[in-house]
C-alpha cells in the first residue's frame, strides 16, 4: 500500500501519525481527496487562487474547490499561515502522504504543471503591474517573494518538460534575489544560453524579459557559472518589446542594451535621448532604470556632476518604491563613484552612514562591497591604521569571496600592504590581483588603487610583473595570513613553496 510502504520501520509515533493521518483521510469524500493530493506539489505555501489552480477546476466551479479546501482545514490535515491574505500547506507528513497519492494515481506531471504555469502567472502578472503600471514596488513583489521557493521546486520539474515555463520561473526566482540584493541565480546554467535560442521566447512578456536583461550583466559579473550574455539578452529583450508594442518594456530593454554601446555609438544616442525623456516619466521602475542608464553614460563620458545627479535621484526613487535593499547595493555605486573622481572624504560620508544601515542586516553582499570601498576610501586618504581595521573585519565576512568581489578585496589588500612599507608582500598579492581579474577591466576605483600601490612599490610595475612570474596558485587562507601580517613576504622562495603546498 503507498500508505503504509516503509512505515514499519519508523519510530512507534511516527507510525501513530501516519494512522491517523490515514483515518483522516478514509473520512474525505473524492473532491477533498484529490485536493489534498494536488497539494503535495507545493514546496511551501499556496494563495487560494493557487489551490484552485491546482485543482484544475473550471471558472465556474471553484467555489467547490474552497468548500474542499475547508474540510482538509477543518480536519487539520492542510494548515492556514496568518498572511493577508491567508496562505495554505502541508506539514512534511502529509505532504510526504500527498505527494506518494499523486504518484499512485498517475496525476504528478499534470499537477505538477498546473503548479508550474500558475506560479509563472504569479511572476509575469507581478512584473506588469509593476513594469507597465507603475505599482509600488516592494508591495508587488510579495507574492513573488512568497512563491520562490516553490518556483526553485517547479524549475527541476519544467526544465525537461515544459522549458518556456522553465525560462520564466527562471527569470522570477531570479528577480526576486536581485531585489533581496544578491544577484545569484538558483538555476541550471545552461538554461540561460539555451532560452536565448527558443523562438518561443518571443511569446514571454516584454516586461519580464526586459527586466531580467537590465538585471543580467549584474548576475554574470557575481556569479562566475553564468556565461556573459548581457548584450544577447537586452537586444532580444528590446525587439520582443518593440514587437509587442510596449513602450516602458521598450526603455527598460533600452537601459540595459546601453550599457554594452559604446558612448559614442548612434544607437547608444539614440537611446539616450529617449531615456532622458522616460527619466521624468510617472513610472518608478522605468524612472530607475533609465536613470541607471545616465549615470553610466555620464560616468563613461567624464560628467561627474550629472552621474552624481542621475544616482541620487535613482536612488531616491528606488526608496520610495520600497527597495531598501537594492538603494543599499546601488549607495555602493556612489562610493565607487566619490573614489573614483579623487573624492575620498565624500566617499567616506556616503559609506559610513551606509556602514551603519548595513551592520546587523542580511544583506552580506552590499555590507561586504561597503566594508570594501570604505577600506579603500580610508587608505586613499592616508588612514593605515583605520583601513587595517576594516580590511581584517571586510576579509573575513561573508561575501567577501564572491567572485566579483574578490579581486577588488585582492586591490584594496595590495595597497594596504604597500602603505604599511610590506612591499614584498604587496607586490605578490598586487600579482595576485592582476591574474583574478584576468580578462575583466579593473573599474575605475581598483585602477586608482594598482596605481597608487605600483607607485609605492620600489620596483614599480617592473616588481610587480617579476612578483606575477613567482606566484603560484594561492588559497584565501594564504592571501589572509599575508596581507593581515604584520611582518614582510620577504623570502619569495619559501612563500611559494609554502603556497603550492597550502
Amino acid at each position: 500500500d503507498g500508505l503504509t510502504a516503509g512505515a514499519r520501520d519508523a519510530p512507534a509515533r511516527q507510525q501513530t501519525l501516519r494512522a491517523a493521518l490515514e483515518w483522516s483521510l478514509s473520512l474525505l469524500d473524492a473532491r477533498e481527496t484529490q485536493l489534498f493530493r494536488c497539494l503535495g506539489v507545493v514546496a511551501s505555501s499556496a494563495s487560494l487562487p493557487m489551490v484552485q489552480a491546482l485543482a484544475g477546476a473550471a471558472e465556474s466551479e471553484r467555489w467547490l474547490t474552497v468548500e474542499a479546501l475547508a474540510g482538509l482545514v477543518d480536519r487539520s490535515l492542510v494548515q492556514v499561515t496568518h498572511d493577508d491574505p491567508p496562505r495554505y500547506r502541508l506539514l512534511d507528513t502529509p505532504r510526504s502522504l500527498a505527494r506518494s497519492l499523486l504518484a499512485r494515481e498517475g496525476e504528478w506531471d499534470e499537477v505538477s504543471r498546473r503548479h508550474a504555469r500558475a506560479l509563472r502567472r504569479v511572476f509575469e502578472d507581478a512584473c506588469r503591474r509593476i513594469v507597465v503600471e507603475g505599482r509600488h514596488q516592494a508591495s508587488e513583489m510579495v507574492p513573488m517573494e512568497l512563491a520562490r521557493d516553490d518556483a526553485r521546486a517547479a524549475l527541476d520539474w519544467a526544465v525537461q518538460r515544459d522549458p518556456v515555463t522553465a525560462v520564466s520561473l527562471m527569470i522570477g526566482v531570479g528577480l526576486v534575489r536581485s531585489a533581496q540584493g544578491a544577484f545569484t541565480l538558483d538555476a541550471p546554467a545552461a538554461l540561460v544560453s539555451d532560452a536565448l535560442a527558443m523562438p518561443e521566447l518571443d511569446a514571454l512578456p516584454a516586461p519580464m524579459l526586459a527586466w531580467w536583461a537590465f538585471n543580467y550583466t549584474d548576475y554574470a559579473r557575481s556569479d562566475g557559472r553564468l556565461p556573459p550574455l548581457g548584450r544577447e539578452w537586452a537586444e532580444r529583450a528590446l525587439d520582443v518589446a518593440r514587437r509587442q508594442d510596449v513602450a516602458p518594456a521598450i526603455h527598460v530593454a533600452g537601459a540595459a542594451l546601453i550599457a554594452h554601446l559604446p558612448v559614442d555609438d548612434a544607437a547608444s544616442i539614440a537611446l539616450a535621448a529617449e531615456l532622458e525623456v522616460a527619466a521624468r516619466g510617472p513610472l518608478p521602475f522605468v524612472r530607475t532604470t533609465a536613470l541607471a542608464a545616465a549615470a553610466l553614460r555620464h560616468w563613461r563620458r567624464g560628467e561627474d556632476g550629472r552621474a552624481v545627479v542621475a544616482i541620487e535621484s535613482m536612488i531616491e526613487t528606488m526608496e520610495g518604491q520600497g527597495l531598501a535593499a537594492v538603494s543599499r547595493v546601488a549607495r555602493t555605486s556612489l562610493i565607487a563613484f566619490w573614489l573614483g573622481t579623487d573624492r575620498p572624504d565624500r566617499a567616506l560620508a556616503v559609506g559610513r552612514s551606509l556602514l551603519a544601515e548595513l551592520e546587523g542586516t542580511r544583506n552580506e553582499r552590499a555590507l561586504a562591497d561597503c566594508r570594501r570601498l570604505v577600506s579603500a576610501s580610508l587608505l586613499l586618504a592616508q588612514d593605515h591604521a583605520g583601513a587595517r581595521a576594516m580590511a581584517t573585519l571586510g576579509w573575513s565576512a561573508a561575501g567577501a569571496r564572491d567572485e566579483r568581489m574578490h579581486p577588488g578585496w585582492l586591490d584594496v589588500l595590495a595597497l594596504l600592504a604597500a602603505g604599511e612599507r610590506r612591499f614584498g608582500t604587496a607586490a605578490l598579492l598586487l600579482a595576485r590581483a592582476d591574474r583574478a581579474w584576468g580578462d575583466r577591466r579593473r573599474g575605475r576605483t581598483s585602477v586608482r588603487l594598482r596605481e597608487r600601490v605600483v607607485a609605492l612599490l620600489p620596483g614599480g610595475d617592473d616588481g610587480a610583473r617579476s612578483a606575477a612570474s613567482t606566484v603560484g596558485p594561492v588559497s584565501d587562507a594564504m592571501i589572509e595570513a599575508l596581507a593581515l601580517a604584520v611582518e614582510d613576504a620577504r623570502d619569495r622562495t619559501e612563500f611559494r613553496r609554502t603556497a603550492a603546498e597550502d
